[in-house]
C-alpha cells in the first residue's frame, strides 16, 4: 500500500505540475511583468496618498524603491532557479518558496536587517544607514546599501530555500490531490 501510495503521489504531482506549469515559458513572462507593474503601481499610489509634509524627496523614494525592486527580483530569480532544480514540481515548489518567503522569510529579513542596523549604528558607518544617502545624494551610498540589502535577501533564501525539499510538502500535495480528484 505504501509503495502504491508513493507512486500515486509522484504521478499526480508530476502530471499536474508538468502539464500546467511553465514558469519560464510564453505567457508566464507577460503575467510576471504585469504583476511587477501592479506592484510598482501600488508604491506610486501609496506615495501619492502620503501627506505632502511626510513624503520623502522623490530621489530618496526612487532609491529606496529601486533597492526593494532589486531585492524582489533577486528573490524571484533564485526561486526560479530552485524551482527549476525540482523539474517535475516546478510551479508547486515556486509557490511554496513564495509562501515561505512571505512568512518565515520576512521574519528572517527583519531580524537580519535589525542586526545590520545595530552594527551600522554602533560602528558609525554612515554610508550604510538605510535610506540615508547624504546631501547631496551620493550614489555610492545607495550602491553600498543595495549590496548589503541584496546580501541579506540572499541569506534569507539560503535559510528558507532548503525548507522546500522537506517531504512534508509532498504529503500536503497528495492530500490535496486525493481530496480534489
Amino acid at each position: 500500500i505504501r509503495v502504491r501510495r508513493q507512486s500515486l503521489m509522484n504521478a499526480s504531482v508530476s502530471n499536474s505540475s508538468s502539464a500546467l506549469c511553465g514558469l519560464t515559458q510564453g505567457y508566464s513572462f507577460i503575467l510576471q511583468s504585469v504583476l511587477g507593474f501592479l506592484a510598482f503601481s501600488t508604491l506610486i499610489i501609496k506615495r501619492c496618498r502620503e501627506p505632502a509634509q511626510q513624503r520623502r524627496p522623490f530621489i530618496i523614494w526612487m532609491a529606496d524603491t529601486a533597492k526593494q525592486a532589486l531585492g524582489m527580483l533577486e528573490i524571484h530569480f533564485v526561486n526560479l532557479i530552485f524551482s527549476d532544480l525540482l523539474k517535475d514540481q516546478e510551479c508547486i515548489s515556486y509557490l511554496i518558496n513564495f509562501l515561505l518567503d512571505s512568512t518565515v522569510g520576512l521574519l528572517i529579513i527583519y531580524l537580519l536587517l535589525t542586526i545590520v542596523r545595530c552594527i551600522v549604528y554602533c560602528n558609525g558607518v554612515t554610508a550604510l544607514r538605510s535610506g540615508e544617502y547624504g546631501t547631496p545624494f551620493r550614489f555610492r551610498y545607495w550602491i553600498a546599501q543595495c549590496g548589503v540589502y541584496l546580501l541579506v535577501m540572499l541569506l534569507e533564501k539560503l535559510l528558507v530555500g532548503p525548507l522546500v525539499l522537506f517531504n512534508f510538502w509532498k504529503k500536503v500535495l497528495l492530500t490535496h490531490s486525493l481530496t480534489h480528484s
